[in-house]
Order: C-alpha cells, then structure tokens, then sequence
C-alpha cells in the first residue's frame, strides 16, 4: 500500500506520522479523527490511527465542494 511514494507498513500511527502521510497539519488531522473520517484505536492515553484508514482517505475520490448553485450564481449578471 502506498500513499504519496510513502509505504504503509505499520497497522498503526501516530497523529503526527498521520499528518506527515497524508501532508496535513495535525490540527487538520484531529478534525479527521473528531469527524470520524480517520478510524483511531487508543492504547493508554496514545490516539493511534489504523494504517487502513489513511489509505482509504487518501483514495477518495469524491471530494466535498461547495454547492455551486447557491445563491451567487442566482444574482450573477446574466
């Protein structure tokens, strides 16, 4: 499995290691996980994230965009 040339080969990691996989902040990151988008474990007071679910995140492939038939194209000049 890879992400961006980097192999995932652990089952677990930690937030930081997740945000350097995945080229994100980690605040970016602890919105994933409070958003339920990255799966976690914890042992003790460690959040690990599953490996899997980096994977999955980073091959998705619908990304959320904003409704284009708002209210902005509705008062455009024609």
């Amino acid at each position: 499995m890879y992400i961006a040339f980097m192999e995932i080969s652990k089952l677990l990691y930690s937030r930081k290691e997740a945000a350097q996989l995945l080229s994100l902040s980690l605040r970016s990151v602890d919105q994933l996980i409070s958003s339920r988008k990255l799966q976690t474990r914890n042992i003790g007071k460690r959040v690990l994230v599953i490996g899997d679910s980096l994977l999955a995140y980073a091959s998705i492939t619908d990304v959320e965009r904003p409704d284009l038939s708002s209210k902005s194209h509705q008062n455009a000049p024609s």
